[in-house]
């Protein structure tokens, strides 16, 4: 995974080092009872997977001290797999100590663990790589990658003695991402041949190999789809290619029209795609949240579309399975100014705003869960997107993130104010008016009992510019700023 890329490309940093892991449950957990339907929180971080114990401590307490319940752990089939295995099936054929040490260090913290696989070997590649067709992306095997997917489910089913622990199992990890951002050349090549997409059709054949071989050895597995880039317009001129998520959503699913789609005429050679859940990366890079992308790209503003696609394509009986699948969002991010330099990068008060926002559109959108690259700046990075500074000392982005209030007005006279809970207590919801003689202050416009993960809701009376937060104990959220209708 290369430390750097083009800005531009906006392709996901964590599949550039892919990293992190979770507690093997099953799926979301559903919203308590008297609760808003929910949404859960978590990072990626590439220090996550350091071979340097101190560095993954620093950076995991940091993850769980700023609200993370989930940790997303890279697990790159390359370096796993240099030379083709005996027996592809059998965990013991496969060099997983790095993996190993990510998930233990989750899994101590109690955190949920999505794992992400990317980057073929070169055995498992198609014939033939062009030479400017970075390795591990050339027509992956779809078997190979299969009995890898069996492999990995089940070294982390709980069962599987831990090398380092004599007498202890591994920690049990249940959630599997297929692939990343599969819609850049520069994870999933070719992208077309003769003028015609052919990454959506390739991909396919590797999710469902993914999807049997993972369910071989736990059957009730999480097999999460998509993981697509926002861009697929080439901004950077890099020369890969790269294929806009609408668009190749349009394919995989058997869709047409852009803004409404409807189901297409398949025809005999259509796969269905088998997964448990689907996951989009709405990153904004150095837009607002509420921006509108162009053309096929699918930034924050898309979210809701992207999840209309899979509707349809799920009414329509283009994807595998009964019912509807879950939404994850399983990577976001924007740049901060500090450190970066430039008008483009919002300053430290509109980073913490957007990364609220996004969590409150997610939610609005019916996404359950939503993770945030990286938990803290890293110079040797081009990304510098954490809720901490290098050093470890918070950002306003770490209040945002751990404890989100949002004021979204409705009417000339009405604000929806929306939250999530750090903890468990009772949060109290206050608006800035004017009091006696003239004073401003806030002033608790509701209360609600709520549990640490609940989401909270209410509507109250504003008229023009105001300003909204939310106390629960001693705990208080930043000030959101109101405007006018």
């Amino acid at each position: 995974m290369p430390s750097t890329r083009p800005a531009a490309s906006v392709p996901s940093p964590l599949s550039l080092a892919l990293c992190a892991l979770a507690l093997a449950l099953t799926l979301i957990v559903p919203a308590k009872a008297g609760a808003a339907r929910g949404i859960e929180i978590g990072f990626a971080e590439p220090r996550f997977n350091s071979l340097d114990a101190g560095v993954r401590d620093f950076w995991h307490d940091r993850a769980k001290k700023a609200g993370g319940e989930w940790t997303r752990i890279g697990v790159g089939w390359r370096g796993i797999a240099a030379t083709e295995p005996a027996n592809p099936t059998q965990p013991g054929s496969y060099a997983f100590a790095g993996p190993d040490a990510a998930i233990r260090d989750a899994a101590a913290r109690g955190q949920k663990i999505l794992i992400t696989v990317s980057r073929a070997p070169d055995w498992a590649e198609g014939p033939g790589r062009p030479a400017n067709v970075e390795p591990g992306t050339w027509k992956p095997d779809p078997d190979a990658l299969g009995q890898f997917a069996q492999a990995l489910a089940r070294r982390y089913d709980g069962t599987w003695p831990d090398p380092q622990n004599p007498g202890k199992a591994l920690p049990r990890v249940s959630h599997f991402e297929a692939w990343n951002e599969n819609n850049l050349g520069n994870f999933l090549s070719p992208q077309r041949e003769g003028g015609k997409t052919v990454a959506d059709d390739h991909y396919k054949l590797m999710l469902n190999a993914f999807y049997e071989g993972a369910h071989a050895s736990q059957p009730n597995a999480n097999v999460v789809a998509g993981s697509l880039s926002p861009i697929g317009t080439d901004q950077g001129g890099d020369g890969r290619e790269r294929t806009g998520p609408l668009a190749f959503l349009r394919e995989m699913f058997c869709l047409k029209g852009k803004r409404k789609p409807k189901a297409a005429n398949c025809g005999a050679g259509f796969v269905v795609p088998k997964f448990d859940t689907f996951s989009h990366h709405p990153i904004n890079a150095d837009r607002k949240p509420l921006a509108k992308a162009k053309g096929d790209d699918a930034g924050v503003a898309e979210m809701g579309l992207v999840v209309d696609m899979l509707r349809t394509a799920e009414k329509a009986g283009h994807t595998a399975g009964a019912g509807k699948h879950p939404v994850w969002n399983t990577e976001f991010w924007w740049n901060s100014n500090p450190p970066k330099k430039g008008r483009k990068f919002p300053n430290l008060k509109k980073h913490a705003q957007y990364i609220q926002e996004t969590l409150y559109l997610n939610w609005k959108d019916g996404v359950e869960m939503a993770m945030l690259y990286q938990v803290g700046d890293d110079s040797s990075l081009t990304f510098q997107t954490g809720v901490y500074f290098e050093n470890g000392k918070p950002k306003p982005a770490q209040k945002a993130f751990r404890f989100p209030l949002v004021g979204d007005r409705k009417s000339k006279k009405k604000v929806l104010v929306w939250g999530r809970a750090p903890a468990n207590g009772k949060v109290k919801i206050q608006a800035k008016k004017k009091g006696k003689k003239g004073k401003k202050g806030f002033k608790t416009v509701k209360k609600k009992k709520v549990k640490a993960g609940d989401v909270f809701k209410t509507k109250t009376k504003l008229k023009g510019k105001g300003k909204l937060r939310a106390k629960l104990g001693k705990d208080k959220s930043l000030v959101y700023k109101v405007g006018k209708k």
